[in-house]
């Protein structure tokens, strides 16, 4: 045996027997001089050179000691107990929170039965797959029953809970790939008569010939009055005997809660859990339901938006008909060599691991399908942020994450598929991931809650994320609603969807106008609000924090309390605020949008579209003010580099009122920093000192100029706009 030198637990993972690695070896050189031919045929027909993704396929080299089954056995009588022995177990993940019908757990399987493992960490699915084989190290561990249902997990408030991530790094292990062709991914087809029983438990089960009876318009599951989360069960009759029930649970953050829920007779496929005396199934994601008229996973086909979009197996009835967002489940890419002369023709002809080629993915309703006839192939346009965030050649984790991608569905490579345009940030998005912009620390380009995590001890510095709850000390506990807050501290993170501990920070409210203004006992609206906050990175409740605050900035235009020197701020969160937009030449026009900021393109229709389009701020007073500074983060990609400075332009005006810019002189002010040009990174515009002709002025105003020709057109993004003294 050879090791790395790491600590034990991931020496585990990564340990190589020495006899598999001269099979390794062997096999490399018998194969070496085809792949040096197939290096070169590539080149001849691409033009690129691929390199070979790098074998860090996880190994675990230790065996199981014990069967599902023979542990369930071993704690049965168990409420919640800290495991002392050395036991480890072994299964294959057959259920996860892909569709987010579950939450911060996945179930795994051998041929003895199945588990629930409970871990704090939501989107476990993008670590742990369907059809992944782990093997977990139970000493330390807590296994006990919640409701009566076995979890393995962490002690929480004396009962069994779920383990903390970190805890789960040390104890659960990843073994190869993911195999979406596992046996036990075979659900196991159990009579309605007899399903309801301990052995069943945490099985993944298929119940035929049953059905819902929804009123008319009754979804899955819609979200609570007051918009938050919710899980509801909706009672499931065998239609062979009405007199057999049994009660489904459907949360509110699934991805299908607010589709129709179906009518008429069909299959269920999930997993089987208790509650008290209640025996509930939990289907995985859409495609568990095949019911009469709705296909196997096709509840409903969305409105093609990108809110809604239709889904994969829809789109594929749809091919030369229809253009619009589609959604599906990353599942491979095209091998190398087909074109329109050799089109695909089988299951052979995709690499379902995708980790060879760069410019197709392929996605199917079915996160695990290896049937070419159930998939759409979308083409990643070359150069594009479509590529570079969805491709599978050196981003195997992408594999089994949700795309939704906006195009025409059309023939691809001889198989139903997806023609996206450009591939621009704004055709496509990826599991929803929110964009985090990385500042310096300065109320401009604040610390993102990731940074201030990693830059503990600093002092002084400004903060920006999403009020996602509060702590309670002293372990400390996070709280992730506004229920039982407290006024002395809040929760923040990178995004307001966050539930997971080490992902937030807590920070300490001193007691006068910043707790008054922030805390969520007083308001309560507070909790999913952006905010920035002053103060000095230190340690709270012994975990990294954010203490003794100066001052902060609220969404929804509170103003800071200590620093109210800013002249002007836009952040373009959602929309393009008070500024008004004037296109002189072109169809297209200045957008205000979530994620991206102001943004303008003149490419639409699969073309360049000449285009001169200016966004220009309101009215800004600038009496008595003897300096004001301008500065924003942009983003520039897809033009001519040698046209990017004189075709993204900022100016000022003090005769400016309403129409067209020509009624009014402008002056062009230097843009001290642009970004690259060849990518979608934000950069700070530098400071763009106003000149003394407008200071002074009540009525100054500055515009963003956009232009472009019909042979280029780049995107420009605009973010956090101010004006300080």
């Amino acid at each position: 045996m050879f090791t790395l030198a790491m600590p034990s637990h991931e020496k585990r993972l990564f340990r190589i027997n020495e006899t598999k690695y001269d099979t390794y070896m062997k096999r490399f050189n018998q194969f070496l001089p085809a792949l040096l031919l197939m290096s070169i045929t590539f080149v001849a027909c691409d033009q690129r050179v691929f390199e070979m993704p790098p074998l860090n396929e996880p190994v675990y080299t230790d065996t199981a000691t014990m069967s599902i089954a023979d542990f369930k056995t071993q704690f049965a009588a168990a409420t919640a107990v800290e495991i002392t022995d050395t036991i480890t177990i072994s299964g294959i993940v057959v259920a996860n929170d892909i569709s987010g019908n579950m939450y911060k757990e996945m179930t795994i399987m051998d041929n003895t039965g199945g588990l629930k493992i409970a871990i704090d960490r939501s989107k476990l699915y993008t670590e742990f797959r369907v059809g992944q084989r782990v093997f977990i190290e139970c000493n330390g561990l807590w296994v006990g029953k919640y409701g009566g249902y076995m979890q393995l997990g962490g002690s929480y408030n004396g009962g069994i809970g779920q383990m903390t991530w970190e805890t789960a790094q040390a104890h659960v292990f990843k073994d190869g790939w993911p195999l979406p062709t596992q046996d036990l991914l075979t659900p196991e087809v159990i009579s309605f008569d007899v399903v309801a029983s301990e052995a069943n438990m945490g099985k993944l089960i298929t119940l035929e010939n049953v059905q819902f009876t929804p009123v008319a318009g009754e979804v899955f599951c819609a979200a609570a009055a007051d918009g938050s989360t919710q899980t509801l069960s909706k009672t499931l009759t065998s239609s062979t005997n009405t007199g057999r029930t049994i009660v489904v649970r459907l949360s509110s953050a699934s991805d299908f809660a607010n589709k129709l829920l179906p009518s008429g007779n069909g299959n269920l496929t999930g997993i089987l859990s208790l509650f008290g005396t209640t025996y509930q199934f939990t289907p995985r994601d859409s495609m568990d339901f095949e019911f009469e008229g709705f296909g196997k996973g096709y509840v409903k086909h969305g409105l093609g938006t990108k809110a809604d979009p239709y889904f994969a197996d829809w789109a594929l009835s749809q091919q030369g008909k229809q253009a619009g967002w589609v959604v599906g489940y990353i599942v491979g890419s095209v091998k190398s060599g087909f074109n329109a002369g050799n089109p695909i023709n089988g299951n052979e002809d995709i690499d379902w691991s995708g980790t060879h080629m760069d410019n197709t993915v392929v996605i199917s309703t079915d996160s695990l399908t290896t049937d070419w006839t159930k998939c759409l192939v979308v083409n990643l346009p070359a150069g594009s942020s479509l590529r570079d965030s969805a491709k599978l050649q050196d981003k195997p984790s992408n594999l089994r994450r949700k795309l939704a991608v906006t195009g025409t569905f059309e023939n691809y490579l001889g198989a139903a598929g997806v023609t996206v345009a450009t591939g621009a940030t704004s055709d496509y998005w990826l599991d929803h991931l929110p964009i985090v912009v990385e500042g310096d620390g300065t109320q401009t380009y604040p610390y993102t809650v990731a940074q201030a995590r990693a830059k503990q001890n600093e002092t002084g510095k400004w903060v920006t994320g999403y009020i996602v709850g509060y702590s309670t000390s002293p372990t400390p506990v996070y709280n992730y609603s506004t229920t039982g807050a407290i006024t002395t501290n809040l929760l923040i993170a990178d995004s307001p969807n966050e539930k997971v501990d080490g992902s937030c920070v807590p920070v300490q409210l001193p007691a006068g106008a910043i707790r008054n203004a922030l805390n969520l006992v007083d308001n309560p609206a507070n909790l999913g609000k952006k905010v920035s906050v002053k103060g000095n990175l230190l340690a709270y409740f012994k975990v990294p924090g954010v203490i003794t605050l100066t001052d902060y900035v609220l969404e929804g235009g509170v103003p800071p309390v200590v620093d109210p020197t800013t002249i002007f701020s836009e952040p373009f969160t959602s929309t393009l605020g008070g500024f008004t937009t004037y296109s002189v030449v072109g169809d297209q026009l200045w957008a205000g949008t979530a994620i991206y900021g102001a943004s303008m393109s003149g490419f639409a229709n699969s073309m360049s579209n000449a285009n001169e389009d200016w966004l220009i701020s309101p009215a800004i007073n600038l009496t008595g003010k003897a300096s004001a500074v301008l500065s924003f983060m942009h983003a520039i990609n897809k033009g001519l580099l040698a046209n990017m400075q004189t075709n993204h332009t900022v100016w000022v005006s003090t005769d400016y009122t309403s129409g067209a810019p020509t009624t009014a002189t402008w002056t062009q002010v230097t843009i001290p920093t642009y970004p690259t040009g060849i990518d979608w990174n934000y950069v700070s515009s530098g400071n763009i000192s106003l000149p003394s002709s407008v200071l002074g002025n009540s009525n100054f105003r500055f515009a963003f100029k956009y232009l472009c020709s019909g042979s280029e057109s780049a995107t420009w993004e605009i973010k956090t706009v101010k004006i300080v003294p």
